[in-house]
Parts: C-alpha cells; structure tokens; sequence
C-alpha cells in the first residue's frame, strides 16, 4: 500500500484471519489495531473467537484477561422483533 495501513485496512485483515483459521497473522493485525484503538471490544472479541474455533482455549482465557486487565466490557447482544397486536406493534429487545 502507498500508505500506512489504518484502523478499517488492519480490522479487515483480522477479519480474513478469522475467515480463513490463520493464527499467526490475526496477532499481527491485533497487535497493530491495539496500538491504534486499544479499547474496541471487537478486536478482542474477533480474536477470542478465532481461538475459540481452533480451541486453543489458554488463548482465549488470555485474551479475556488482558480485556479484564484493561477495562474493556464486551457489549453484550441483542436482537429486535416486532409482533403485531390489534394493528398497533410492539418492539422487544
């Protein structure tokens, strides 16, 4: 690339990482997207699921503590339905 990479072209090779089970180069880009945005829960969370699937689970303990360690929460998940009750909707989450 003529320039430096940023938060979108690291996160986005974390990302293929994940796709494809490649280890060694999801650390690199985690490392780097750390330096740039060391609180985005999804680097870690990308990270600890890549682990996850490869069951190296030591990996994933460590990841969770080094999120603990720095403060940063997983935002936790939600989905959105509405059921429709005498013509009017009613939203759930």
């Amino acid at each position: 690339m003529p320039m430096e990479a940023g938060v979108f072209a690291w996160g986005a090779r974390l990302n293929a990482c994940k796709i494809h089970g490649n280890v060694e180069l999801a650390k690199l880009s985690t490392e780097k997207l750390l330096e740039l945005d060391p609180e985005d829960n999804g680097i870690y969370v990308l990270l600890e699921n890549l682990y996850a699937n490869k069951k190296r689970w030591d990996d994933v303990r460590i990841v969770r503590s080094l999120m603990k360690d720095r403060g940063v929460k997983k935002n936790p998940g939600h989905s959105l339905i509405e059921v429709e009750d005498n013509s009017s909707y009613k939203c759930y989450s």
